[in-house]
């Protein structure tokens, strides 16, 4: 079986028993691990879509987690060892998926990324985030559920922290703020004011689901 019918195997599998969020999430990082290791292969003079084993060795896998610690397929330079763990997470439920089906023969065991330590638990799961939205009316009551639940995806999203969020605004300059382009061949970004210990203001670009949410918002209430 070469790469790109596994995964669209996995893919009709998945559609049945995942929400429409985790699918996306799940096969957005699929997606993300094909084009490194593609770009990969081309570097090698390899063919493209090549035999499903070629793409789950131990080397590929962990050529793909360094790379994805490198910021490879994203605007970012770098990437936090949680959200790389996180994403292998999804490459390694793709990866016993296929040796279920016989597809490669054995699962090789990838070692974690190291977090900081003073970090306590794990990330958050695509479908512990989606229970977590389907929880929030019995916790806080029917009538602000959908702002909570907002909240929740704002933070998901965003990567912010509570206090980040609750220093964020549409228009307040002094605060966290979105910036919209004037032209449509740019991204929006999120501006983070100086404090005490960074005397200027940075610029990042908006996550795409965080730019999805912040658009749905009806620009009177904002």
């Amino acid at each position: 079986m070469n790469w790109q019918d596994c995964v669209e195997h996995y893919y009709e599998h998945c559609k049945k028993r995942f929400r429409n969020k985790s699918l996306d999430n799940s096969m957005s990082r699929i997606g993300i691990a094909g084009r490194i290791l593609e770009n990969q292969r081309k570097e090698q003079e390899l063919p493209e879509n090549g035999n499903i084993e070629e793409y789950t060795t131990l080397t590929a896998l962990e050529y793909l987690q360094d790379q994805l610690l490198a910021g490879e397929e994203s605007r970012q330079d770098y990437r936090a060892p949680t959200t790389v763990n996180s994403t292998m997470e999804a490459i390694m439920a793709f990866v016993r998926y296929c040796y279920r089906h016989d597809w490669i023969r054995k699962v090789l065991p990838l070692t974690k990324l190291s977090v900081d330590d003073v970090m306590k638990g794990r990330p958050v799961t695509d479908e512990e985030f989606e229970k977590t939205l389907e929880a929030t009316p019995e916790v806080v009551g029917k009538q602000p559920a959908d702002s909570w639940k907002f909240v929740l995806q704002i933070l998901w999203e965003s990567a912010f922290r509570i206090s980040d969020l609750m220093n964020f605004s549409w228009d307040d300059v002094r605060k966290i703020h979105p910036v919209w382009p004037d032209r449509q061949d740019l991204h929006p970004t999120i501006v983070i004011p100086s404090t005490q210990k960074n005397r200027k203001n940075q610029e990042i670009p908006m996550l795409p689901g965080l730019q999805e949410l912040l658009d749905q918002v009806p620009e009177k209430d904002r």
